[in-house]
């Protein structure tokens, strides 16, 4: 369900009926067509795009190497800053050099790997000394929404999503709107056992 690639367009081209012109269309680089294999958590998303802003580039898969697509030390210090505004972690430059894929430097991020991925608490960013940001999930119960945050919130602000039940394993879920903040509650408790709480959503 992710697009291959995503192109700008400052308007979109229409035969003269007016549909959409499917041959006007810019073709894509074929190199570029197939970046392999998807995001699996949010973290490894929001690392992809990292990458592909740093790279200049309009997708970036997650076992791309940084130095195969272009990278070199200067850029390799700006991507590494800009992991650690996002992410609020310190990783050196030898990291990236170690980990030159998003799949590998999300590993290093200290949170939950896929299996976590549909919890009912998902950690998006876990470090930071200040108290964390609650993210209830839209009406389809995924938070993973919530991972554009992390480019933009501040680093010493951890950051979860808290997702729908029964999205990870087969589970009777909460039967009205009143049973289900009870069991919200309950789950943020395990992260911060005391408020005051700050939720979005």
């Amino acid at each position: 369900m992710q697009p291959a690639a995503i192109v700008p367009l400052d308007r979109l081209p229409l035969t003269a009926n007016g549909k959409l012109d499917r041959a006007a269309l810019l073709a894509l680089d074929p190199e570029r067509a197939d970046v392999g294999r998807a995001p699996s958590t949010p973290q490894e998303q929001v690392v992809c795009e990292l990458f592909a802003e740093t790279l200049g580039r309009g997708v970036v898969g997650v076992d791309e190497d940084f130095f195969e697509l272009g990278g070199h030390s200067l850029l390799a210090t700006r991507l590494i800053a800009r992991l650690r505004g996002a992410f609020g972690v310190e990783l050196g430059l030898r990291t990236l050099f170690e980990a030159p894929t998003p799949g590998k430097i999300a590993t290093r991020l200290d949170v939950d790997g896929p299996d976590g991925s549909y919890e009912v608490v998902l950690p998006l960013r876990t470090r930071g000394s200040r108290p964390p940001l609650f993210c209830i999930h839209p009406g389809g119960g995924i938070s993973w929404s919530y991972s554009a945050l992390i480019k933009h919130i501040d680093p010493e602000y951890p950051l979860y999503g808290i997702q729908a039940r029964s999205l990870a394993r087969p589970e009777p879920r909460p039967e009205s709107v009143e049973e289900m903040a009870v069991d919200y509650a309950d789950q943020i408790q395990t992260v911060q056992p005391h408020g005051p709480y700050h939720l979005a959503g």
